[in-house]
């Protein structure tokens, strides 16, 4: 059951120019990282990701980013609400990922799925060609991850809580494994 929410939040500003555009996006996006702080979240679960500027016709759009590790699925709704809230018009809600702080217990079982699928194909194919499966030779692993899931918002109303529901998240590991004949 994944436990982190990894939440890309932002702020998105228009001015005349570069400089102002830029002053107001920074202005929402340090609202939006103070509101994370006033609600618990360390400093070291915020990350800036990039700040871009363009231009729009007669003006210029600028966008700072940051990723944010929330450590807690029940509070994260609530968190990210006050930020979006916090940082106005100008906030920018994107991915909201999900993982699993210690994955371990569940890769491990995983490799163990994935091995014992691995024996079961090889004794099939060995029994289809007649043969008697060996010794084996050489073992690649792979790990999958799930794809993330999008969310936007533009502007949020007062006491916002954004629905947070983390679901299961698939751990899945995939082995190549080659046998030589046993005779």
């Amino acid at each position: 059951m994944p436990d982190v929410v990894i939440a890309e939040l932002g702020a998105e500003s228009r001015g005349l120019d570069a400089g102002r555009a830029l002053l107001l996006a920074s202005a929402a996006l340090t609202r939006i990282t103070d509101s994370l702080q006033a609600g618990g979240l360390d400093a070291r679960a915020l990350q800036t990701r990039g700040t871009s500027s363009w231009t729009d016709g007669d003006h210029t759009v600028a966008r700072t980013d940051l990723s944010v590790t929330l450590r807690g699925v029940d509070t994260a709704g609530d968190l990210l609400g006050a930020a979006v809230t916090a940082g106005g018009d100008e906030a920018r809600l994107g991915t909201l990922r999900y993982a699993v702080s210690d994955p371990t217990a569940a890769q491990a079982s995983a490799r163990e799925l994935a091995w014992a699928d691995a024996v079961a194909k090889a004794t099939h194919w060995a029994t289809l060609a007649g043969r008697a499966l060996g010794e084996v030779v050489w073992v690649q692993e792979g790990v999958a991850d799930a794809a993330p899931m999008f969310a936007r918002v533009a502007a949020a109303p007062m006491g916002l809580a954004i629905p947070v529901e983390a679901g299961e998240q698939a751990v899945r590991a995939d082995v190549t494994v080659r046998y030589a004949w046993a005779d």
